[in-house]
């Protein structure tokens, strides 16, 4: 360009810097029309600015249905004449900072009445003394499971035994205070009615204390009537997890449910708990 202010012509210009001359007039052109001759940036993402220049359109189709695939929102979008792929979207989002995550909750959280348990549920716990408070939670193991894949070298099969055919499971039901866990039982098989009454009757209620309150979910083998009869028998409470608290259910298995399942399976592994009883004889030993 300094050529060129000098007075040597475009074609000259570019024969003396062995450029094409179509490329001199291109800059030149340029440098008359921005007062800049500078290149344009060259290779990475040069189609970006499309679908950023649709952004709210974007961001309004994916907010109508925020868990679509990204199949079905370009689908959405070309139903409304913009034309984008799914690997331009993924792009998009990944600029924006969005990535791929869900937390559920059940769809019945928006009924009056369930609404309006939850409300009552979250406004009575702060009227909770934390030392009165007993959770019952179950967990379980059984003998299938085992890892299903492992490594070995290709075209070499892995083949290592695992049980099949007749499984067995083993449940454990417990209580977890603040300072610990309570009244744990082992049943062999899985929990029902029947075993849940006899386990409140001769494993939970001679551990529960005047004033203190228990709190279980909605499984259906909890909602024997003679369960809430023998807690309250005892002087306690018994408070149940409302419908569709997804929230408290999601806090259950955080901070009772694995704690829980951890501390006992160390604990019975080592031989410091055993508990079998049949809730036919009402007979136990701990």
């Amino acid at each position: 360009m300094a050529a060129v202010d000098a007075g040597v012509s475009r074609r000259a210009a570019a024969g003396r810097f062995g450029v094409s001359v179509s490329s001199v007039i291109r800059w030149d052109a340029q440098r008359q029309a921005t007062g800049r001759f500078e290149p344009k940036p060259q290779g990475g993402d040069m189609r970006s600015r499309r679908i950023e220049a649709r952004h709210a359109d974007v961001m309004a189709a994916f907010e109508e249905e925020r868990d679509q695939s990204l199949e079905e929102l370009r689908s959405r979008l070309a139903g409304r004449g913009i034309a984008v792929s799914t690997s331009a979207l993924s792009r998009f989002f990944q600029r924006h900072g969005m990535t791929r995550k869900k937390t559920g909750h059940a769809v019945e959280q928006d009924r009056a009445d369930v609404l309006r348990k939850r409300r009552a549920w979250f406004e009575a716990q702060p009227d909770l003394d934390p030392e009165k408070l007993v959770f019952i939670d179950e967990s379980w193991t059984a003998t299938n499971m085992a890892r299903s894949h492992g490594r070995c070298p290709r075209g070499e099969r892995l083949r290592m035994g695992f049980p099949h055919g007749h499984r067995k499971t083993t449940t454990l039901v417990a209580g977890l205070r603040l300072d610990g866990m309570v009244a744990p039982m082992v049943l062999d098989g899985p929990i029902n009615g029947d075993w849940f009454e006899a386990y409140v009757a001769h494993v939970l209620v001679p551990t529960l204390r005047p004033g203190d309150v228990v709190i279980m979910d909605n499984l259906s083998s909890h909602k024997h009537a003679s369960v809430r009869a023998m807690i309250e028998a005892r002087g306690a409470k018994l408070g149940t997890v409302r419908n569709f608290v997804s929230e408290a259910m999601m806090m259950e298995r955080r901070i009772i449910t694995w704690p829980l399942r951890m501390n006992f399976w160390i604990s019975f592994s080592r031989g410091a708990i055993r508990t079998r009883f049949s809730p036919r004889t009402a007979s136990s030993t701990i």
